[in-house]
């Protein structure tokens, strides 16, 4: 019984870490088609977005809309700065992870960024892109919004 719950421990924090980490490198243009929203909920908020990072194949295309903190990371592999709407989850070391998406303005309508940390509402279309011979999903944004009242910072389920 101890080993089945270790396994099952060890499986879900794989799966975290996997799609919380995915996120935090991206790349310039998504492949997108058209499709239909995907509302992401307050209160399955981890569970939808590993879902979607898990079956990527059934929700490229589709629109996606939630909201999270905004924030901009550097790359130093690519030297590039790349921005992610995320809220904070449980991780490898406790509640150091993030879940979220990359997000992005689509090509020559790009738009000025929120402050680091505002609290954000967006919708966009999930795409995909290969970038340093890696796969990533890129949320190509439609809409971002600041919004004053906050929502769950950190989500467990």
């Amino acid at each position: 019984m101890k080993k089945t719950i270790a396994l099952l421990a060890a499986a879900v924090l794989l799966l975290l870490c996997a799609a919380c980490g995915s996120s935090t490198t991206s790349g310039e243009a998504a492949t997108v088609a058209s499709g239909e929203v995907i509302q992401i909920s307050e209160k399955l908020f981890l569970a939808q977005v590993n879902d979607i990072w898990l079956n990527q194949q059934d929700y490229i295309g589709k629109t996606l809309e939630y909201e999270g903190m905004f924030t901009i990371f550097h790359s130093d592999s690519t030297g590039k700065d790349y921005a992610s709407v995320y809220r904070s989850s449980p991780g490898c070391c406790g509640a150091d992870g993030q879940c979220g998406f990359e997000v992005a303005w689509p090509a020559g309508q790009e738009k000025p960024w929120p402050a680091e940390n505002d609290w954000v509402a967006v919708k966009g279309t999930l795409g995909n892109y290969e970038e340093e011979g890696f796969q990533y999903l890129q949320v190509i944004l439609d809409s971002m919004e600041v919004k004053a009242e906050r929502g769950l910072e950190f989500v467990s389920a």
